[in-house]
């Protein structure tokens, strides 16, 4: 079997297209937060020092653009989806737990490249 050959049976996806579009969509959703995330990097920092529980983590707001970006693109071209997915998980778990709605970061305005 020739390597074109190849190439035109592992093509195939074995997943429905709407299953693609979705992880497609939610990649670059998530990869557009983590540059508006870092576009304001001040609002997060004020965020983060206003919660009790995450100001003795000092860099964390360096993560979170950056865990987003990386993860948007790795979900969005299907490379390690499932680690990606997990460490999503994680800060977005993180964020319901100890992000609380008095310290107004939904009333900010926010705007997409």
């Amino acid at each position: 079997m020739n390597l074109h050959t190849q190439y035109e049976t592992k093509k195939v996806s074995r997943y429905p297209g709407w299953v693609v579009l979705l992880r497609g969509v939610l990649g670059l959703s998530l990869f557009l937060i983590g540059i508006q995330f870092n576009r304001n990097d001040n609002l997060l920092e004020r965020v983060i020092e206003n919660t009790t529980q995450l100001q003795s983590h000092k860099r964390i707001h360096t993560f979170i653009p950056l865990a987003h970006i990386m993860g948007g693109i790795f979900i969005f071209i299907a490379i390690f989806t499932r680690r990606a997915a997990i460490v999503q998980f994680l800060v977005i778990l993180a964020a319901v737990l100890f992000i609380k709605p008095e310290n107004n970061i939904f009333l900010a305005p926010l705007k997409f490249p």
